[in-house]
């Protein structure tokens, strides 16, 4: 199953009553009134119960230390998804000052702007993105535009925008990258703004699409989308992730590429390079915060598949 077939499973009145939970009481009840959600998201998404499974034994197989793959660490993998949740709505309520974070790597975001012009940001479903917030407030003061689908979080996304109070962070949603969407983008960029995609999901399967990168130890598929765009925009790219650590956030900032180049002879093998770059980069992320990374779907399965 694709993704973006995933059926959206948020319940905004238990999540607002969490949040309320946490507002009164703090982190630690909030926790505790969690598990039983967890427990009932376990046995009630079976798909996302084996795909935890899958990336955590995979995970285990190539990295020393890491977290055992059974049922006890499905169900603390989904609790460091929910608490995840609480994060992005104190990000996007104006909360940062409840969030305790650091940032590694800023100067190359701010070397790659210098110039006046904008950059790529890739991510992945790891830890909380919503803290690119913190760079666009705080040490860049330029605008992100982020690319992602809607579909299946319509419900969560709305209580985002209802919560939203800066003007910093721009939603654009997109099923896949039109010319109109291109245009949009490359004016942005010029005007000195970042662009932020995901480098670690399908918007489609067609062919064409993606290509393969090994990733925890076997062949997965990743969107050649994020570095076709940076290519046509002719701007940096910069991957950025922002993962928790015990109470702490990292934020990381890494430079792929100074301008990407698309060359029509050797264009594969310059995608691929950057594909696996970032593939790597995910793949560190992963092994140093294991149970951060949020895509509970079939992800080694070819695209199409069940």
């Amino acid at each position: 199953m694709h993704w973006s077939r995933v059926p959206e499973a948020t319940f905004v009145p238990g999540i607002r009553l969490l949040l309320a939970l946490y507002s009164l009481l703090g982190r630690s009840a909030f926790r505790l009134a969690l598990w039983p959600v967890v427990l009932w998201y376990a046995l009630a998404r079976p798909a996302a119960r084996r795909a935890s499974l899958d990336y955590l034994t995979r995970l285990a197989g190539v990295c020393e230390g890491a977290p055992r793959p059974r049922f006890r660490t499905v169900l603390r993998h989904f609790a460091a998804f929910a608490e995840s949740l609480l994060d992005k709505l104190l990000v996007w309520g104006g909360r940062l000052d409840a969030l305790r974070y650091e940032v590694h790597g800023a100067a190359a975001l701010r070397d790659a702007l210098a110039a006046g012009r904008g950059a790529v940001l890739i991510t992945a479903h790891i830890g909380n993105f919503e803290l690119c917030q913190v760079l666009a407030t705080r040490y860049t003061a330029v605008r992100i535009n982020v690319l992602m689908h809607t579909a299946n979080t319509a419900r969560f996304n709305a209580m985002l925008e209802r919560r939203q109070l800066a003007d910093r962070l721009c939603l654009i949603p997109v099923d896949g990258i039109s010319l109109s969407t291109a245009a949009l983008l490359a004016g942005r960029v010029d005007a000195g703004e970042l662009v932020a995609i995901a480098g670690d999901r399908l918007l489609t399967g067609a062919a064409g699409d993606f290509q393969q990168a090994r990733f925890l130890g076997a062949p997965a598929v990743f969107p050649i989308g994020p570095y076709v765009l940076a290519g046509a925009l002719g701007c940096p790219l910069i991957a950025l992730f922002a993962t928790r650590h015990g109470e702490m956030y990292r934020i990381s900032v890494e430079q792929l590429a100074e301008r990407v180049v698309l060359p029509r002879k050797g264009r594969a093998e310059a995608l691929r390079a950057l594909l696996e770059r970032f593939a790597a980069l995910l793949e560190a992320e992963c092994r140093a915060a294991p149970l951060q990374w949020f895509n509970f779907y079939p992800f080694w399965s070819p695209p199409g598949g069940g």
